[in-house]
């Protein structure tokens, strides 16, 4: 019972690992001034984007254009970015990033940073 127990909380633990994680950690390979300032960002709240969400970089977004709103693709479905949550400056890395968490299996969008061609 105890190996099992054991078994149980390893494989939790290794799950947990690897979902989570620092959402600057893609900014590497990016300059120190370039690491600054995407943990700069903030919602329109003043929340930091990095410091209560995940970053990942998104190829699929659209802009919907009938309610001037844009739309992200997270774990295989769209969501709608909530106008706050739109990063107004210019994007000094050139590909879009969201900024999101999980809450009792409820995705919420902390932040969106447009990609340079959006």
């Amino acid at each position: 019972m105890l190996a099992r127990t054991l078994l149980v909380i390893t494989l939790v633990l290794v799950s947990v690992g690897t979902r989570a994680h620092d959402g600057t950690d893609h900014y590497a390979q990016v300059s120190p001034e370039i690491r600054r300032w995407v943990e700069s960002l903030t919602d329109d709240k003043g929340r930091g984007c990095c410091a209560t969400a995940d970053g990942y970089r998104t190829q699929e977004v659209e802009r919907d254009m009938s309610e001037n709103a844009y739309r992200v693709m997270i774990e295989g479905q769209w969501f709608k970015v909530p106008d706050g949550a739109v990063i107004k400056q210019a994007n000094r890395i050139g590909y879009a990033i969201v900024w999101y968490f999980i809450d009792n299996g409820a995705i919420t969008i902390r932040c969106f940073l447009p990609g340079s061609g959006a």
